[in-house]
């Protein structure tokens, strides 16, 4: 190979290095997000953040209980663990505390739920029982709390994503 051909095939490569650098880099840095979103805080999918520090409220522990491993609507790509409690602050405020060993499975759009109702452990149960929403979920692992309001009865919590309408796990409080 002449130095013309030995010029103009290192001039081809060195245009394709940088067209696949610049071509690359926008995917990279895409790929990269989605995985800062599904991991760390609320992206365009809606996941959950996972929580640097957990948040407790503070208070006398009314029940306590923990979220079963075996219901027939789990499944081990959507298992929610952990231990959660209802407490009364000082204050006479009623909250549902889920605790720092709490770990819900990866899925968007993902609330907390209470009922009056106990064993409501699968899509059928969840969607036949009054279920009062306390709201968006603010941590898929670590504990955070949530108020109850007044004169609602709570026996059971249900984390349920919304968006794909899937039971993700629930807890008796006895």
């Amino acid at each position: 190979m002449d130095s013309q051909s030995k010029m103009t095939c290192m001039k081809r490569m060195i245009y394709t290095a940088l067209f696949m650098s610049v071509a690359a880099a926008p995917v990279a840095a895409g790929i990269g997000s989605h995985i800062a979103d599904a991991s760390v805080h609320k992206g365009s999918h809606g996941y959950a953040r996972e929580s640097v520090k957990s948040e407790f409220a503070e208070g006398t522990v009314l029940r306590p209980g923990e979220f079963r491993e075996n219901d027939r609507g789990v499944d081990a790509a959507h298992l929610t663990k952990g231990s959660v409690q209802l407490i009364k602050s000082a204050d006479g405020i009623t909250f549902l505390q889920l605790g720092g060993d709490f770990n819900a499975g990866e899925a968007p759009d993902l609330y907390v739920y209470a009922s009056a109702a106990l064993r409501v452990d699968h899509t059928d149960a969840f969607e036949l029982e009054k279920q009062m929403e306390l709201g968006r979920l603010q941590n898929t692992r670590n504990a955070s709390f949530y108020p109850i309001p007044p004169g609602k009865v709570v026996n059971s919590v249900t984390i349920w994503c919304k968006r794909l309408r899937v039971f993700m796990g629930s807890a008796d409080l006895i």
